[in-house]
């Protein structure tokens, strides 16, 4: 498997990232890294790396897709943490999110396979319908 990791990163050396094979370039990240199934607190790590590198070629990322873009490369095992993340709106920086997942990898670890899911109450507006009286016809 570490050989099989080391041949795809040299795909993304040989075809580094220029202003025309975006989708090509992003396509081979997604694959390598999904291939290496690293730990959060290193990939996490490595995907901010990729988008500093992206801000230096000019393809400036906004912190939310950045955000997503992190949290969608995320093994299954953080299903629940994203989930949690996104229906609490949550909003952080990079480094806050990776303290985020460090924390939530180690709770996962103590606790096996228990997730928590926290969810807020939403505020409801009520709009009262005004009723007609009649049957409705002229």
């Amino acid at each position: 498997m570490a050989n099989n990791s080391i041949s795809l990163r040299s795909l993304l050396e040989k075809e580094k990232l220029n202003g025309i094979n975006f989708l090509d370039w992003f396509r081979n990240l997604r694959i390598v890294l999904k291939q290496e199934k690293n730990s959060s607190g290193a990939h996490v790590i490595k995907m901010m790396g990729y988008i500093q590198t992206l801000e230096k070629l000019g393809f400036s990322l906004k912190d939310e897709l950045a955000t997503d873009l992190i949290l969608q490369s995320l093994p299954d095992s953080f299903k629940p943490f994203v989930l949690n993340f996104n229906m609490n709106e949550i909003n952080k920086t990079l480094p806050q999110l990776l303290g985020m997942l460090r924390t939530a990898k180690g709770d996962m670890k103590k606790g096996g396979s228990k997730s928590i899911l926290v969810v807020r109450e939403a505020k409801r507006k009520e709009k009262k319908v005004a009723k007609s009286k009649g049957n409705g016809r002229t």
